[in-house]
């Protein structure tokens, strides 16, 4: 994604110091951003309550967080929502010759992903109570966020996931 990034920086003229790092000890003293932006991390997390914790210390006074998402894996959890899944699925498969999720090996990947911690949430429910929970003001929920976040065929493939867009203000 680093490489992503610094061909689009480049592309629009600009410039920017891009770095890797672990989003949940993050190397930068206290308050020192305005605002931290994420989409499509926090699914992965193995901790994103600290995660959450760490982006609200790097904000400034009045600073904020936007954190763009989706719920993807509550069918895991759910049988109503395995069905309608599976047919989705099935469905993708035969109009893409691929499924949802683009796993090389569909089991494994329905095993990793069931391990994590947002697998089993409700979200954004999940996100604002946290936020509010550790001190963010000011937070917000956008529940489908997909059609100005998602290309058409993602739209199509993830309809049973919407983009979310929660955030915060510390």
């Amino acid at each position: 994604m680093i490489h992503e990034a610094k061909e689009n920086v480049k592309a629009a003229g600009l410039s920017a110091d891009l770095m890797t790092m672990d989003c949940h000890n993050l190397n930068f003293p206290d308050e020192t951003f305005d605002m931290v932006i994420c989409r499509n991390i926090t699914w992965t997390l193995d901790d994103p309550q600290k995660a959450y914790k760490e982006w609200l210390r790097v904000l400034k006074k009045g600073g904020r967080l936007l954190v763009s998402d989706a719920c993807w894996y509550l069918h895991l959890y759910d049988e109503e929502k395995k069905k309608i899944y599976e047919a989705h699925d099935a469905a993708m498969w035969e109009k893409y010759g691929r499924g949802i999720h683009a796993h090389e090996d569909a089991e494994t990947g329905k095993e990793l992903s069931s391990k994590l911690f947002m697998s089993d949430k409700k979200r954004p429910a999940w996100d604002l109570d946290y936020m509010m929970e550790i001190g963010f003001s000011k937070v917000f929920a956008l529940k489908d966020i997909s059609d100005i976040s998602r290309t058409s065929m993602e739209r199509e493939l993830n309809k049973l996931t919407p983009q979310f867009l929660v955030g915060g203000e510390k």
